[in-house]
């Protein structure tokens, strides 16, 4: 099976699942900062009911901090988002602080996605698609923390549409941005134990599931068993992408393109 190196997790604190904090993003405006809902969930996950809640907006080197209540009583945020670059994907992070004033953080959730480029059934994409200001750029593929993401130019009227529903749309783009985003997976396919929500182990499950891509990328060796590797993945899910109705493959509950929800 595909497999690759785990990292342990040794710092001792709560891992929250992500599903517990919905983030949405509000549309791109022009001329306005992006703004993001966040409702919470935490008062079931065992914390004591004073601990605070935070949640941090960032994009590497670039953070905002907002308070949103305790683990007892949390409070929905409307998030203003404007110290941080709005061309560039945002990721959040939820924390569980200790109320003592030690600063004590007793559970965590991080690289969480906003649910704005979701489909209407909730379900997240490995690859999800964001529109944003991409200057003369028809779109490009940056990899962050959380992984992947599609970024297309919203200056261009019904761009992300024509690439979901126009299969020669997604012939022209989908195998080039794919290409990138497995060159980089297989240099960098180490993630935390346990972490099945780790962007690698989201992607070597989907070409797992999928295609019956199993190779120890561990085993391959320099070169040119690397790029037949690349190779075989892009052409496989190229394929399959380019002449079905999605274009990218989702994370959820199985259906024609998908693979299994991770628990």
């Amino acid at each position: 099976m595909a497999t690759a190196k785990r990292r342990i997790n040794s710092t001792g604190r709560k891992r929250i699942a992500r599903e517990s904090v919905d983030i949405r993003l509000a549309p791109l405006k022009p001329t306005e900062p992006q703004a993001a809902t966040a409702s919470l969930k935490v008062d079931e996950l065992g914390f004591p009911s004073d601990a605070s809640v935070i949640l941090e907006a960032y994009q590497r080197s670039s953070s905002m901090r907002f308070e949103c209540g305790t683990v007892g009583i949390p409070e929905a945020k409307v998030m203003v988002l404007d110290e941080l670059d709005r061309a560039m994907p945002i990721l959040f992070r939820l924390k569980v602080v200790e109320s003592t004033g030690t600063g004590k953080i007793l559970g965590a959730a991080d690289r969480i996605r906003p649910t704005g480029n979701e489909n209407e059934e909730g379900k997240r994409s490995i690859f999800p698609i964001r529109e944003t200001d991409l200057g003369p750029e028809l779109w490009r593929v940056t990899i962050d923390e959380s992984g992947p993401w599609l970024l297309l130019n919203y200056r261009i009227p019904s761009f992300k549409h024509r690439i979901l529903e126009n299969p020669m749309m997604r012939g022209l783009i989908l195998p080039a941005a794919l290409r990138i985003v497995l060159e980089h997976l297989i240099e960098d396919h180490e993630f935390d134990d346990g972490d099945d929500e780790d962007w690698r182990a989201l992607w070597l499950r989907y070409l797992r599931e999928a295609f019956g891509i199993d190779d120890d990328l561990e085993e391959l060796k320099e070169g040119i068993e690397k790029q037949g590797w690349v190779d075989t993945a892009v052409g496989k899910s190229a394929k399959h992408m380019t002449s079905s109705s999605s274009s990218v493959p989702p994370r959820g509950a199985h259906d024609a393109n998908g693979i299994p929800e991770a628990e």
